[in-house]
């Protein structure tokens, strides 16, 4: 399950991204299958079943923070239990705070690093699931990349569309390194 993430009330308070401003979720609950690409979810916000966990080994360690790729260690997950046949659910009275801490340098610095993480992502689904693959490719290339920079560059905001394009970046950047990475039982095995 996952749910809203929402900026705290203080109005000094930023988004906790640049691009949570454009995204409008649907204020009804959703439920997420094998076929849904687009949202699915943050990992500030998100709650998985024991027995899901367990079946797909949990999160992917070389995967967010600290990890060989960076980014995006809940879409791996999730990604895992969809194609073990569980399904999702987004719920949005479920509701977690998140405050954007960082300046527009840090931001695209860290939208790089999404980059790579959902690069690598693609790699991995690139040899499980083609079909996914393919849809994930068009969201984070086109979606969450190309089509943001190009209306960030529009409205003036060179360095929103700077970011967007870092994050173009990474993605080719992890996506290589992702296909050189074994795999092995879906967590890449990263030789330190």
């Amino acid at each position: 399950m996952t749910g809203r993430i929402e900026k705290p009330a203080d109005p000094g308070v930023r988004n906790a991204s640049w691009r949570d401003v454009a995204i409008k979720r649907d204020p009804d609950p959703q439920v997420f299958s094998r076929r849904s690409v687009v949202n699915l979810g943050h990992g500030a916000s998100m709650a998985v079943r024991r027995a899901a966990l367990e079946q797909v080994r949990g999160f992917d360690e070389a995967l967010g923070a600290g990890g060989h790729f960076r980014a995006a260690p809940e879409v791996d997950l999730f990604d895992r239990l969809l194609a073990a046949g569980w399904v999702g659910r987004y719920e949005p009275a479920s509701v977690a705070y998140h405050e954007q801490w960082r300046d527009m340098n840090a931001i695209q610095a860290l939208d790089y690093g999404y980059g790579v993480g959902n690069g690598a992502r693609l790699a991995k689904l690139v040899r499980s699931d083609r079909p996914r693959a393919a849809l994930v490719a068009k969201v984070a290339l086109w979606d969450d990349g190309l089509r943001p920079a190009w209306a960030a560059y529009r409205m003036g905001a060179r360095k929103l569309a700077k970011a967007a394009l870092r994050r173009v970046l990474g993605t080719f950047v992890g996506f290589a390194r992702g296909l050189v990475t074994p795999v092995v039982d879906g967590h890449f095995r990263v030789s330190e």
